[in-house]
């Protein structure tokens, strides 16, 4: 991906890089997105900022997997209250 193609993301894109890290754009601010993100390792969303930059230095691109889209529907995703954190509902 270019820095020119990372620019023109819009919301609602699923992004993933090399090493299984995946996210979904939730707003353009300034150099970059407000992302809402799926770290594998720990099975826990999280939001953050990613720069434009960041998305190049890390790999990014658009994703063509279905899994990796599915983890962003609503409907999949149930809150733990004891841990106040967000998990992909177990099917």
């Amino acid at each position: 991906m270019t820095i020119e193609e990372a620019k023109e993301l819009e919301p609602g894109t699923v992004i993933s890089d090399s090493h299984f890290s995946c996210c979904e754009i939730l707003k353009r601010v300034s150099n970059g997105y407000i992302i809402f993100g799926y770290e594998d390792a720990h099975y826990v969303y999280y939001i953050e900022f990613l720069s434009f930059e960041d998305i190049i230095e890390r790999g990014f691109e658009i994703t063509s997997e279905d899994w990796e889209k599915h983890l962003f529907d609503g409907d999949e995703i149930k809150h733990i209250e004891h841990y106040d954190s967000y998990i992909p509902i177990d099917r």
